[in-house]
Protein backbone atom coordinates (compact mmCIF):
# COMPACT_ATOMS: atom_id res chain seq x y z
CA UNK A 1 0.00 0.00 0.00
CA UNK A 2 2.85 2.36 -0.01
CA UNK A 3 4.31 4.23 -2.69
CA UNK A 4 5.69 7.36 -3.74
CA UNK A 5 2.60 9.58 -4.30
CA UNK A 6 2.06 9.24 -0.16
CA UNK A 7 5.36 10.94 -0.16
CA UNK A 8 4.27 13.97 -2.67
CA UNK A 9 0.55 13.80 -0.82
CA UNK A 10 2.87 15.09 1.89
CA UNK A 11 5.93 16.73 0.23
CA UNK A 12 6.06 19.95 2.32
CA UNK A 13 6.83 18.00 5.56
CA UNK A 14 8.91 15.43 4.08
CA UNK A 15 11.54 14.14 6.68
CA UNK A 16 13.37 11.05 7.07
CA UNK A 17 10.52 9.48 9.50
CA UNK A 18 8.00 10.40 6.81
CA UNK A 19 10.07 8.25 4.41
CA UNK A 20 11.05 5.34 6.47
CA UNK A 21 7.52 4.96 7.07
CA UNK A 22 6.75 4.40 3.58
CA UNK A 23 9.83 2.15 2.06
CA UNK A 24 9.78 -1.33 1.75
CA UNK A 25 11.87 -3.41 3.79
CA UNK A 26 13.35 -6.62 2.05
CA UNK A 27 14.84 -8.97 4.50
CA UNK A 28 18.01 -8.75 2.12
CA UNK A 29 18.75 -5.18 3.69
CA UNK A 30 17.45 -3.66 0.86
CA UNK A 31 14.76 -0.81 1.13
CA UNK A 32 12.35 -0.05 -1.78
CA UNK A 33 10.15 3.05 -2.66
CA UNK A 34 7.62 1.83 -4.44
CA UNK A 35 6.32 3.24 -7.97
CA UNK A 36 2.16 3.87 -7.84
CA UNK A 37 0.50 0.41 -9.68
CA UNK A 38 0.41 0.96 -13.70
CA UNK A 39 -3.53 1.53 -13.44
CA UNK A 40 -3.11 4.94 -11.78
CA UNK A 41 -1.58 6.09 -14.75
CA UNK A 42 1.79 8.27 -15.16
CA UNK A 43 2.84 10.07 -12.45
CA UNK A 44 3.26 13.44 -12.09
CA UNK A 45 6.26 14.74 -10.53
CA UNK A 46 8.22 18.11 -10.48
CA UNK A 47 11.89 18.33 -10.85
CA UNK A 48 11.56 20.35 -7.45
CA UNK A 49 10.10 17.24 -5.91
CA UNK A 50 12.62 15.04 -7.59
CA UNK A 51 15.61 16.70 -6.09
CA UNK A 52 14.20 17.14 -2.71
CA UNK A 53 13.04 13.09 -2.71
CA UNK A 54 16.33 12.10 -3.94
CA UNK A 55 18.31 14.52 -1.55
CA UNK A 56 16.53 12.98 1.37
CA UNK A 57 17.35 8.74 0.27
CA UNK A 58 21.10 10.16 -0.48
CA UNK A 59 21.20 11.39 3.50
CA UNK A 60 19.72 8.00 4.37
CA UNK A 61 21.65 5.94 2.71
CA UNK A 62 25.13 5.04 1.00
CA UNK A 63 23.39 3.87 -2.14
CA UNK A 64 20.44 5.22 -4.14
CA UNK A 65 19.30 3.14 -7.29
CA UNK A 66 16.27 4.38 -9.53
CA UNK A 67 14.50 1.38 -11.80
CA UNK A 68 13.25 3.63 -14.82
CA UNK A 69 11.96 1.78 -16.95
CA UNK A 70 12.17 1.59 -20.47
CA UNK A 71 11.60 4.90 -21.99
CA UNK A 72 11.78 7.85 -19.87
CA UNK A 73 9.34 10.47 -19.69
CA UNK A 74 10.17 14.13 -18.54
CA UNK A 75 9.82 13.15 -14.54
CA UNK A 76 11.95 10.35 -15.04
CA UNK A 77 14.74 12.77 -16.09
CA UNK A 78 14.39 14.93 -13.65
CA UNK A 79 16.03 11.56 -11.51
CA UNK A 80 18.76 11.29 -14.38
CA UNK A 81 19.74 14.16 -13.83
CA UNK A 82 21.05 13.82 -10.42
CA UNK A 83 21.81 10.83 -11.25
CA UNK A 84 25.75 9.81 -11.22
CA UNK A 85 25.49 7.21 -13.67
CA UNK A 86 23.10 5.59 -15.83
CA UNK A 87 22.93 2.39 -16.21
CA UNK A 88 21.46 0.81 -19.53
CA UNK A 89 20.59 -3.16 -19.70
CA UNK A 90 20.75 -4.14 -22.96
CA UNK A 91 20.06 -7.98 -24.73
CA UNK A 92 21.84 -9.25 -27.62
CA UNK A 93 19.10 -9.18 -29.94
CA UNK A 94 18.36 -7.03 -32.82
CA UNK A 95 14.98 -5.40 -31.61
CA UNK A 96 16.49 -4.49 -28.41
CA UNK A 97 19.69 -2.85 -30.26
CA UNK A 98 17.47 -0.66 -32.20
CA UNK A 99 15.44 0.62 -28.62
CA UNK A 100 18.93 0.97 -27.16
CA UNK A 101 20.07 3.18 -29.59
CA UNK A 102 16.95 5.46 -29.60
CA UNK A 103 17.50 5.99 -26.25
CA UNK A 104 21.66 6.67 -26.08
CA UNK A 105 20.03 9.36 -28.69
CA UNK A 106 18.59 10.87 -26.46
CA UNK A 107 20.66 10.64 -23.43
CA UNK A 108 23.26 12.17 -25.32
CA UNK A 109 20.75 14.88 -26.70
CA UNK A 110 19.91 15.97 -23.27
CA UNK A 111 23.86 16.06 -22.51
CA UNK A 112 24.66 13.16 -20.67
CA UNK A 113 27.95 11.99 -21.92
CA UNK A 114 29.90 8.71 -22.59
CA UNK A 115 31.48 8.50 -19.12
CA UNK A 116 27.96 9.46 -17.11
CA UNK A 117 25.82 6.52 -19.48
CA UNK A 118 26.96 2.73 -18.99
CA UNK A 119 25.88 0.11 -21.20
CA UNK A 120 25.57 -3.43 -19.79
CA UNK A 121 25.15 -6.33 -21.27
CA UNK A 122 22.02 -8.84 -20.51
CA UNK A 123 22.08 -12.60 -21.20
CA UNK A 124 25.75 -12.35 -22.90
CA UNK A 125 26.41 -15.54 -24.36
CA UNK A 126 22.70 -16.40 -24.87
CA UNK A 127 22.13 -18.99 -27.83
CA UNK A 128 21.39 -17.13 -31.24
CA UNK A 129 22.18 -13.58 -29.76
CA UNK A 130 24.33 -10.65 -31.39
CA UNK A 131 27.71 -11.11 -30.01
CA UNK A 132 29.39 -8.25 -28.16
CA UNK A 133 31.53 -7.03 -30.98
CA UNK A 134 28.77 -6.34 -33.00
CA UNK A 135 27.06 -4.96 -30.23
CA UNK A 136 29.75 -2.65 -29.68
CA UNK A 137 29.76 -1.99 -33.62
CA UNK A 138 26.45 -1.48 -34.22
CA UNK A 139 25.66 0.79 -31.28
CA UNK A 140 29.22 2.37 -31.02
CA UNK A 141 29.33 2.31 -27.73
CA UNK A 142 31.44 0.07 -24.96
CA UNK A 143 29.41 -2.35 -23.12
CA UNK A 144 30.91 -1.47 -19.56
CA UNK A 145 29.86 -4.84 -18.20
CA UNK A 146 28.43 -8.25 -19.22
CA UNK A 147 26.46 -10.69 -17.21
CA UNK A 148 26.01 -13.80 -18.60
CA UNK A 149 22.66 -15.97 -19.64
CA UNK A 150 21.34 -18.29 -16.95
CA UNK A 151 17.10 -17.57 -17.13
CA UNK A 152 16.34 -20.70 -15.34
CA UNK A 153 18.21 -19.73 -12.34
CA UNK A 154 16.86 -15.95 -12.59
CA UNK A 155 13.74 -16.45 -12.76
CA UNK A 156 13.76 -18.97 -9.87
CA UNK A 157 14.96 -15.87 -8.03
CA UNK A 158 12.43 -13.39 -9.00
CA UNK A 159 9.86 -15.40 -8.66
CA UNK A 160 10.73 -16.43 -4.69
CA UNK A 161 11.91 -12.97 -4.21
CA UNK A 162 15.59 -13.93 -3.09
CA UNK A 163 18.12 -12.49 -5.09
CA UNK A 164 20.66 -14.58 -6.31
CA UNK A 165 23.59 -13.28 -4.79
CA UNK A 166 22.37 -14.79 -1.81
CA UNK A 167 20.44 -18.21 -2.39
CA UNK A 168 23.41 -18.69 -5.50
CA UNK A 169 26.01 -16.48 -4.77
CA UNK A 170 28.54 -18.73 -6.72
CA UNK A 171 26.61 -19.10 -9.64
CA UNK A 172 28.31 -16.99 -12.96
CA UNK A 173 25.45 -14.44 -12.65
CA UNK A 174 25.83 -13.87 -8.76
CA UNK A 175 29.68 -13.26 -9.44
CA UNK A 176 29.25 -11.12 -12.28
CA UNK A 177 26.34 -8.85 -10.48
CA UNK A 178 28.77 -8.56 -7.24
CA UNK A 179 31.76 -7.46 -9.80
CA UNK A 180 29.40 -5.09 -11.11
CA UNK A 181 28.64 -3.45 -7.81
CA UNK A 182 32.45 -3.41 -6.80
CA UNK A 183 33.41 -1.74 -10.19
CA UNK A 184 30.73 0.99 -9.20
CA UNK A 185 32.18 0.91 -5.60
CA UNK A 186 35.67 1.84 -7.10
CA UNK A 187 34.25 4.61 -9.44
CA UNK A 188 32.05 6.49 -6.87
CA UNK A 189 34.90 6.27 -4.02
CA UNK A 190 37.32 7.58 -7.43
CA UNK A 191 34.28 10.55 -7.73
CA UNK A 192 34.32 11.07 -4.18
CA UNK A 193 38.01 11.78 -3.83
CA UNK A 194 37.79 13.86 -6.94
CA UNK A 195 39.40 11.54 -9.20
CA UNK A 196 38.36 11.60 -12.85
Amino acid sequence: DNDISMLLARISRLDRELISSVLVKHSSGIEVLLAPPPTYGALDLSLPQVEQIVSHLRSMFDWVVIDLGVMPDESSYAFLDNADFIVMTVLPELVCLRNTRLLLDQLHARGYGDGKVRLVLNRAGISGGVSQGDIEDRLHVRIHHTVPDDQPLVSLSVNRGVPLTISHGRSAVARAIQTLAQRFAGEVEHLDLGVR
